[in-house]
């Protein structure tokens, strides 16, 4: 399955409008598609292996903290910081590889 395509009908939702739906449509997480009318919703098998991948940051500054705060003599603070940064970084990027399901074809 293509990601951020609509399965019914095929159209590639950019990456702005996939974003705003992430965002807006936590909650209740079923849209029509703007071509076909169709109702999609989020692969939630799909998105949970995302939010892995997601989180792989996060291990691995916990790996590897030690011997970056050791060699690059930097505070804890600051490190938590690059963290935060790299892992928001590497989340946006990853949600992008999101894919869709059709609830109601019509």
């Amino acid at each position: 399955m293509k990601i951020r395509t609509c399965p019914g009908c095929g159209y590639k939702y950019p990456l702005k409008v996939y974003y705003r739906k992430l965002i807006f449509k936590f909650i209740d997480s079923k849209w029509h598609c703007e071509n076909c009318k169709s109702v999609l919703t989020f692969n939630f098998g799909r998105r949970i292996q995302v939010i892995l991948i997601a989180m792989l940051p996060v291990l691995i500054y916990n790996l590897f903290r030690p011997a970056w705060s050791g060699h690059l003599y930097l505070p804890k603070w600051l490190s938590y910081i690059v963290l935060g940064v790299v892992t928001l970084i590497w989340v946006v990027i990853i949600a992008g590889f999101d894919t869709f399901t059709a609830v109601d074809k019509k």
